[in-house]
């Protein structure tokens, strides 16, 4: 995988945003400076994504398969995705590609970080 990384609130904010494709070994990975519960959504975001919740140790916590867009411009309606525990990265992959990969939550992910 070749994956983008958001490290600022701007690149938090923004993802994967108002992209009309992304290739099935691309990605964005979210950086974050410490674990918390983590809520992400898709507005404005225009296809499908797999969104993984990963703690300090790399290890996926939780995997949010197959997340619709959501074109709901004010974000009103568009639905909450919650870590399950605390998580210091969130990975977006193209929708479906965590249940090719056979990426299950408690899978450490050496692969993904290093």
């Amino acid at each position: 995988y070749w994956v983008e990384t958001a490290r600022n609130d701007l690149e938090w904010t923004e993802g994967l945003m108002n992209r009309s494709k992304l290739a099935a070994d691309r990605g964005m990975l979210f950086l974050f400076p410490s674990d918390e519960i983590r809520t992400f959504w898709m507005k404005s975001t225009l296809i499908p994504l797999d969104i993984l919740f990963l703690d300090q140790n790399k290890k996926v916590i939780s995997i949010v398969n197959h997340a619709n867009p959501c074109l709901d411009p004010t974000g009103a309606t568009c639905e909450r995705y919650v870590s399950t525990l605390p998580a210091k990265y969130v990975l977006e992959l193209k929708a479906d590609q965590s249940i090719e990969k056979q990426i299950l939550a408690g899978s450490q992910s050496y692969w993904i970080l290093n």
